[in-house]
């Protein structure tokens, strides 16, 4: 015989039971629940029944679209919790009440379903930054959580290479700024969600790892450097970066007296020259070098 059979048998022989004496009512009832179920969430369910006869114990059943029936032989007390839910435990619940002692009755409850939601999933993002960062810079992470719910405040965290994980406290918002990046702030940062109504709490995040370079140093110079020029001569700047980087451009400033700051457009390259001095090119010159990468 299949198992699915004698289950069947079982309960005709159950119900067939309770036609023998007075019919008690067996109420089946979710603890403090009300509508869809986040992942993880402890659920209680409570059997009850209606009767002052003493020694009842309780069978506990599930069902599951895919599996069938599943009998739940590991509690026979009035109350079933799920300390944390899962998927696999969605579907109807029933509760048998029975007492083995004369007067004999096994009597079903009442059906209660259980429903099962995966928790809205959350999404961190650097807004408008290239990575890394340069010291200085001003970088704003945002969270952002899917499936149209609305109430959200935000848990942020980070995660330190050294000192562990910090829960950042000063923002509950959905987007987190540093508004001047240093060493101290390099780590792991990751966010989630919660809210008063259901769902109330969404999946933690992936993960954003920040980290920070120093600018590199720029030095300007002139070639065959003097004291002072005649008007005529020629002069020519150079501007280079430290270390061993490629796709530089540079961009050129001068600043006198007369026009104060002057960016001069139609230069890129490491180098500017005045091929012919004349007294409107006193002043100062500082260059600037930019990458994409």
């Amino acid at each position: 015989m299949l198992m699915s059979d004698l289950h069947w048998i079982v309960w005709l022989v159950a119900v067939a039971s309770c036609e023998y004496g007075e019919k008690l009512k067996v109420i089946l009832k979710i603890r403090n629940q009300k509508g869809a179920i986040d992942v993880g969430n402890p659920v209680t369910l409570d059997c009850s029944i209606s009767s002052d006869l003493p020694g009842w114990r309780y069978r506990w059943y599930q069902w599951r679209q895919i599996e069938g029936w599943n009998v739940i032989n590991d509690i026979s007390g009035d109350t079933y919790t799920v300390q944390s839910m899962s998927q696999s435990d969605s579907g109807e619940y029933w509760c048998c009440a029975v007492r083995d002692d004369h007067p004999h009755y096994a009597e079903f409850s009442n059906a209660v379903t259980l429903t099962v939601q995966e928790k809205p999933k959350a999404t961190l993002k650097m807004k408008n930054q290239r990575i890394p960062v340069s010291a200085g810079d001003t970088v704003t992470l945002d969270c952002s959580i899917e499936g149209g719910f609305t109430g959200w405040r935000y848990i942020w965290y980070k995660l330190n290479w050294t000192e562990g994980s910090d829960l950042l406290n000063d923002t509950t918002g959905e987007t987190y700024t540093v508004q001047s990046v240093t060493q101290s702030d390099i780590g792991v940062y990751w966010c989630c969600g919660y809210r008063d109504e259901l769902p109330q709490s969404s999946e933690d995040s992936n993960v954003v790892i920040l980290r920070v370079q120093e600018k590199l140093n720029v030095t300007l110079k002139m070639r065959h450097p003097k004291k002072s020029f005649h008007i005529g001569d020629k002069v020519t700047l150079e501007c280079s970066i430290e270390g061993n980087v490629t796709g530089v451009r540079y961009r050129w400033y001068r600043w006198s007296w007369s026009s104060w700051w002057n960016e001069i457009n139609d230069n890129t390259g490491d180098t500017f020259t005045i091929k012919f001095v004349t007294s409107s090119d006193n002043g100062e010159y500082w260059c600037y070098a930019i990458r994409a990468d």
